[in-house]
């Protein structure tokens, strides 16, 4: 008995273990095509920041990446969340990011090489 009772407490743990937290979509959640452009925009701020902007410089530029996809922060922190839980989805969404930053590096290095050749061509 003590060994059937141990067995099922060991598989009510285990169960417990497997089981995932998958939150409810939030009730004002972003479709998912407009999530990817502001985290887009989102991580661009983020790397500016990198350079030490006045703060609000920072603020204003956030609330205006908001306000052109006419959202409001607390509704793109809940779409955040809640789009972090789907860790698989997740992952394949910052794919598409980091691609998307990609192309615009490239871009700007081809923008810059061609402006390079045009100034030295210029000197000559």
């Amino acid at each position: 008995m003590k060994l059937w009772l141990f067995s099922l407490l060991l598989l009510f743990v285990f169960s417990s273990c497997e089981k995932k937290y998958a939150p409810d979509p939030p009730k004002d959640l972003i479709s998912e095509s407009v999530y990817l452009d502001l985290f887009y925009e989102m991580e661009l701020l983020r790397v500016l920041q990198y350079y030490n902007p006045p703060q609000e410089l920072v603020d204003s530029l956030n609330q205006v990446i908001l306000d052109k996809h006419n959202i409001d922060g607390d509704a793109f922190l809940a779409s955040h969340r809640y789009y972090q839980s789907q860790v698989g989805k997740q992952e394949q969404r910052v794919d598409i990011i980091l691609g998307r930053l990609e192309d615009e590096v490239q871009r700007f290095k081809s923008e810059d090489s061609l402006r390079s050749q045009a100034s030295s061509e210029l000197k000559e």
